[in-house]
């Protein structure tokens, strides 16, 4: 039997008990049910004049025989995508209302790593109402919904952080690595009780080259890595490897049920039970870069000084997110007077958390960089920029720069270092 259990200990327990759980889901479009032809509900009546048809896009619980699960998912989407299904099988498998498992669904369409470590905060506090941006229907709020997640002592923080994403992305076309356990440490930091999973779309075991920094991650912090790409490629070895997809790296809908039952078997568990193996906790890191990543960040507006001319910002530490305004398809960004890769330097209008015109942050520590803009009437109006965890900032006016002037054995004295 699979004793992928023993690894999300706390999770289990929590499970068991009947109590609340919030489960964030990160990744992107293949993460959020994104596929072609939409996850809709569809006619299966082969007898229907609309057989094979889309029915409604907008969830029904009473289609499943759960009306009561209508105010807690927004379109059918959301429903048929992995996450969704193993959120519905867990409710089934422990048998929990529900409103004791929130799905807060940070996944979303072109967003990766690098672009959506500014929304972490927001996500993570229930700060954004329930709504389209985070899976659900909009009406109600959080406590109306999940009352009990915000009676626990601990709050209503993250108690399972679900990590999918798989595409490859890299500002700088270099190992993605620190953008991840980034994230991990993030959250460590500030949930310390917070569990991980790791399930990247990885089709045909290769199709995705951040695939083995994940599995160093899991095996440096204990996470389980769930291998949809194996099991995707053995069903389809024999077959035409494309069918599932939808013309690109978009699972249909039945590959999405295959990638849950790899999910599922996480939470499967038969006697005798063996013990849990805590995930570890803040470990000493695999890549020196993490560290600017696992900051906390703050926002400037074009209004702020900082941005100088709406053309350039100077970095508070390593990692930055840019959001920039441009007539042309792209915008030239250079980081230190060198051009990045324009591959998704993509103007925006407005500050989206999980969509930059440019993340990035392997630039070296301690050193001052600088990040611009050009193109026609390209202009800078937002920036987030992390500081490293623990950075003390002292200006040359501060007296922490004196030293008081220590006395000798004799009672002479050394004099003032400065």
């Amino acid at each position: 039997m699979p004793n992928g259990y023993r690894h999300i200990p706390r999770t289990m327990q929590k499970l068991w008990r009947g109590e609340p759980l919030h489960i964030l889901h990160l990744g992107y479009s293949s993460d959020a049910g994104d596929g072609n032809p939409p996850f809709y509900l569809y006619d299966e009546d082969s007898q229907s004049p609309t057989f094979k048809q889309p029915l409604q896009i907008e969830f029904d619980g009473s289609k499943v025989g759960h009306p009561e699960w209508t105010d807690y998912i927004w379109r059918w989407p959301r429903y048929f995508m992995a996450m969704g299904r193993l959120r519905c099988a867990l409710l089934r498998k422990f048998d929990l209302p529900v409103n004791k498992i929130l799905l807060n669904t940070l996944a979303c369409s072109g967003s990766f790593m690098a672009e959506a470590h500014p929304a972490f905060a927001d996500y993570a506090a229930l700060a954004i109402p329930p709504g389209p941006a985070n899976g659900h229907r909009e009406g109600k709020t959080w406590r109306e919904l999940y009352p009990e997640i915000f009676a626990r002592p601990e709050g209503p923080g993250p108690d399972l952080v679900t990590i999918g994403y798989g595409k490859v992305y890299c500002p700088q076309g270099v190992d993605e690595v620190e953008q991840f356990e980034g994230a991990i440490r993030w959250f460590q930091r500030r949930y310390p009780h917070a569990e991980f999973i790791l399930c990247p779309n990885d089709h045909l075991e290769g199709f995705v080259g951040n695939v083995g920094a994940m599995r160093e991650l899991s095996l440096r912090y204990g996470i389980p890595f769930v291998d949809f790409g194996r099991a995707f490629h053995l069903s389809t070895r024999h077959a035409g490897f494309l069918q599932p997809l939808s013309g690109d790296a978009h699972p249909q809908a039945y590959m999405h049920f295959l990638w849950f039952k790899q999910l599922e078997r996480l939470f499967e568990a038969a006697d005798p039970i063996e013990p849990g193996i805590p995930q570890a906790h803040l470990p000493e890191r695999i890549s020196p870069f993490s560290l600017g990543w696992e900051g906390d960040g703050r926002t400037y507006t074009d209004s702020d000084p900082r941005i100088r001319r709406g053309a350039g910002f100077i970095l508070d530490d390593t990692v930055v997110h840019v959001w920039a305004s441009c007539k042309d398809k792209k915008v030239q960004v250079s980081v230190d007077g060198k051009l990045v890769p324009e591959d998704r330097c993509i103007p925006r209008t407005q500050r989206d958390t999980r969509h930059a015109t440019f993340a990035g942050g392997r630039f070296s520590l301690g050193d001052r960089h600088i990040v611009e803009v050009g193109g026609t009437e390209a202009r800078m109006f937002a920036v987030d920029a992390k500081t490293i965890p623990d950075r003390q900032w002292m200006g040359v006016e501060s007296p922490r720069w004196s030293k008081a002037e220590p006395k000798t054995r004799r009672g002479g004295r050394l004099g003032a270092l400065r």
